[in-house]
């Protein structure tokens, strides 16, 4: 399946950047554009009372983020300027179904920014960006072979990728 107004944002492990990443897209677009933001975990964790479930079953959570100070990675994309952020925590083989239940990833017009590293799997975004540390480069090498753009950790503030993305008429491109 081809989603062409998503921008997927993957990485070679935890800490590689990922989130910093989006959260500087995100600020670069939501100056123009009502952004959504998504964080998929394939960890399901107990919800709290603060939480805002939107959808709860075996397979799945949904969340909806609604804080910006509580430095979890939606709280900081929020903070950054998404409209919406939505926590999806949902074991790898449903995650289509799991997505399906978020309607605005299929609206062209709206932009949308996702950080998982299983749903490359199943879907090709307009947009696929892989970020690794310079020691794991050769990590989840299957999954960066299919990436627009590869990103390491240290050059995460690198303005150049950041002006090298573009989102227009409903599809993120490298440019």
């Amino acid at each position: 399946m081809y989603i062409p107004n998503l921008l997927l944002i993957a990485g070679s492990g935890q800490n590689t950047g990922k989130t910093a990443f989006a959260c500087r897209v995100i600020e670069k677009f939501s100056k123009h554009f009502d952004i959504v933001a998504l964080k998929i975990s394939s960890r399901l964790h107990k919800t709290t009372q603060s939480d805002n479930v939107l959808h709860e079953c075996e397979n799945c959570i949904i969340t909806l983020e609604t804080y910006t100070d509580t430095g979890k990675d939606t709280s900081r994309m929020l903070k950054a300027g998404a409209k919406k952020v939505y926590y999806i925590q949902v074991k790898n083989n449903n995650i289509l179904e799991a997505i399906e239940n978020i309607g605005e990833i299929y609206d062209a017009h709206t932009p949308v920014i996702c950080e998982s590293g299983g749903l490359r799997k199943f879907i090709k975004p307009g947009l696929f960006i892989f970020m690794t540390t310079q020691q794991d480069f050769l990590k989840n090498s299957e999954l960066a072979a299919l990436a627009d753009m590869r990103i390491l950790t240290s050059d995460v503030n690198n303005p150049e990728y950041l002006a090298r993305i573009r989102f227009s008429g409903g599809k993120w491109e490298c440019c």
